[in-house]
């Protein structure tokens, strides 16, 4: 605690290192016993057991392979819980990126240590970008609940700083101009809407790559009086926007409550467009919620296989066919020349 700052909270957390991957510590096991070992140590002998939490890796996206170094040198000893940065490529969302399966796998290396995600952020800057903030930040919010993340920390939430000339931030704050970015308002709808709801399950779509993660309150969340509802965030991979049906069946007395700049109440059944924008169905505790597409989807030819098979040696190979029949009967003698006028 700095000196004259009696009332200031003291410092708890730690983080030893800013994307040691990328910055001078390619090996993750050299990392572990040069860094963050006497790191660890230094700070537990001050503030010791759980009075401190001491982050370890910090990596530029999730990299397996340099964590499963890390861990083979025993550096999950010296952690109380992993961080990771998953920025994403092109400023893609999550799923475009394909950043959950990453995390997942990586997860499953760290077996029950807790991962943080201590920074992540997209760049605001042009007319798509402007808004595929706002749904790139909302989606990854539900990942989190999804992915069982307990904390994820938003690079830059206001300010005007950029790095070439783009910018991260939530609320832009400048010497020209002020203002709250969409991306802003996504995160904080997202945030209180799932507030005091636990991650439930996935449910099927029948649509190829679109998901629709589920989130219901729990126990300790219900008050007397109050009625309790159950909530579905339902997005698409940011590529296309596809045709969806949302259905309950036998309650067509009650309605499914859509939370986004779309419609109010939207009925028993309802057809939103399911794009990358992140929208969240309210209804019932205790009713089943079906989603599927609104027409069977057929063979994915973009994954098919098809495999080319030579004849036999021994058969003679085929002529090619011209598509013209060839002409039958017999032909005359030609005829008879004329001969020249005089």
């Amino acid at each position: 605690m700095p000196s004259g700052c009696g009332a200031c909270a003291p410092v708890t957390t730690w983080e030893p290192w800013n994307e040691s991957n990328n910055t001078g510590w390619s090996n993750g096991g050299t990392y572990a016993t040069s860094v963050l070992k006497p790191f660890y140590n230094a700070v537990k002998s001050v503030e010791p057991g759980t009075t401190s939490t001491v982050l370890g890796g910090s990596t530029l996206e999730p990299v397996p392979w340099w964590w499963q170094q890390l861990i083979s040198a025993g550096g999950l000893a010296w952690m109380d819980a992993a961080a990771i940065h998953p920025y994403t490529g092109s400023n893609d969302s999550y799923d475009e990126d394909g950043m959950v399966s990453q995390v997942r796998q990586l997860q499953a290396l760290l077996g029950s240590k807790p991962l943080w995600f201590t920074e992540v952020g997209w760049w605001s800057d042009g007319d798509y970008n402007f808004l595929s903030q706002a749904d790139n930040m909302a989606s990854s919010l539900v990942w989190q609940r999804v992915l069982g993340v307990p904390v994820e920390n938003y690079f830059f939430d206001e300010g005007a700083w950029g790095n070439d000339g783009i910018s991260f931030s939530l609320i832009q704050t400048s010497n020209s101009d002020d203002y709250v970015k969409p991306a802003a308002l996504a995160t904080m709808t997202a945030t209180g809407i799932m507030a005091g709801r636990s991650f439930v399950s996935t449910p099927a779509t029948g649509i190829p790559t679109p998901t629709g993660p589920t989130s219901a309150p729990p126990r300790a969340e219900h008050r007397p009086g109050r009625r309790v509802d159950r909530r579905h965030a339902r997005h698409g991979d940011g590529d296309t926007d596809l045709a969806q049906r949302v259905d309950r069946p036998g309650h067509r007395h009650h309605r499914v409550r859509r939370h986004d700049d779309g419609p109010g109440h939207v009925g028993h059944r309802v057809l939103p467009a399911l794009s990358a924008q992140v929208s969240y169905l309210t209804y019932p505790a205790g009713d089943t919620l079906t989603v599927g597409p609104t027409e069977a989807y057929g063979t994915d030819v973009a994954s098919s296989r098809v495999a080319a098979r030579r004849p036999p040696a021994a058969a003679p190979p085929r002529r090619p066919s011209t598509g013209i029949r060839p002409a039958t009967g017999s032909a005359g003698p030609p005829p008879a020349a004329t001969p020249p006028r005089a």
